[in-house]
């Protein structure tokens, strides 16, 4: 509560500065001019100055009062205002700060979608390589099975005609053999087959007998590159089924890359286009095609 002076009601002389000091002295003029006039008399004086005395100093320490509290009030809203002011700076400053700070976030999540997307990118475009590189293996797979159908075709086809051409000269030996034979057996008994004619027939059986050599030969090596190419081919087979579980473990591994970092970056944002199980089934065949038991990896601590 604020504390009253007195100087500020009264500094105890006619002439005062208080309050109290200038109200009582407009209604001292004002009494003398009444009195003056004849319109208050007597004890009516005395009365009428008794209340204006009281009133005067009602009036003066209320107003006195009144000012120091207008005062008080004042000074308590200035405190008020200056303490909204700061209070008011401290919110806009906290709001810039949080503003900054989600900004910040805003500009790291798009950051991270940024590499994410371009991890994706280059994930699909390792991953339609593989798929190109998958169907040139098929290609050419394709191409050195067909090549080695032809190889066999062609070496049977050797090999028959090489039989065929056995079986001629075997026929052509043995009917000049009867030939020779029966010219001899002629010879003998009619005596009119020269030596040479004989000499003849022995180099052409001879003759016969070495082709027959060389077609023997023939055939020996035509049955080794059989067995060559059918070695060549069980060759093939084993470089498809190679590239086949190359091609499976690239596979796996991509989908596993591409699982792990859409679950680890944003595991509740972003939709695998293949299921949990179907990661799993990839994975599941990658292990066992490369020899390893599946069951034996589940059971280890």
């Amino acid at each position: 509560m604020p504390t009253i002076a007195i100087t500020e009601v009264t500094e105890g002389t006619l002439t005062g500065n208080g309050v109290f000091d200038k109200l009582m002295a407009t209604v001292t003029a004002h009494l003398n001019d009444q009195y003056t006039k004849g319109r208050i008399t007597g004890a009516e004086y005395a009365t009428v100055y008794l209340g204006a005395v009281q009133s005067a100093m009602q009036q003066s320490v209320s107003f006195v009062l009144g000012e120091q509290q207008a005062e008080l009030a004042l000074t308590q809203l200035n405190d008020t205002l200056v303490t909204t002011a700061k209070q008011r700076e401290e919110i806009n400053s906290r709001i810039v700060l949080v503003d900054t700070q989600v900004q910040e976030q805003l500009d790291g999540t798009l950051r991270a979608n940024t590499q994410l997307q371009d991890t994706l990118t280059t994930s699909l475009k390792q991953r339609v390589q593989i798929d190109n590189q998958i169907d040139l293996i098929h290609v050419q797979m394709a191409e050195g099975v067909d090549g080695t159908t032809r190889a066999n075709t062609q070496l049977q086809d050797s090999l028959t005609t090489a039989v065929k051409q056995r079986e001629q000269i075997v026929s052509a030996v043995a009917l000049s053999t009867a030939q020779v034979a029966e010219q001899s057996a002629a010879t003998t008994r009619n005596n009119s087959q020269s030596t040479q004619d004989l000499l003849v027939k022995a180099s052409q059986v001879l003759k016969m007998t070495s082709e027959r050599g060389v077609l023997d030969k023939k055939a020996l090596t035509e049955a080794q590159q059989t067995i060559l190419v059918t070695k060549q081919q069980e060759l093939y087979t084993a470089q498809k089924d190679g590239f086949a579980r190359d091609a499976e473990q690239k596979a796996a591994k991509l989908v596993s890359e591409i699982w792990q970092i859409s679950k680890g970056t944003d595991p509740n944002g972003y939709v695998l286009g293949v299921s949990d199980t179907e990661v799993g089934t990839v994975l599941k065949n990658a292990v066992r095609s490369s020899g390893i038991d599946y069951a034996a990896i589940l059971a280890m601590p």
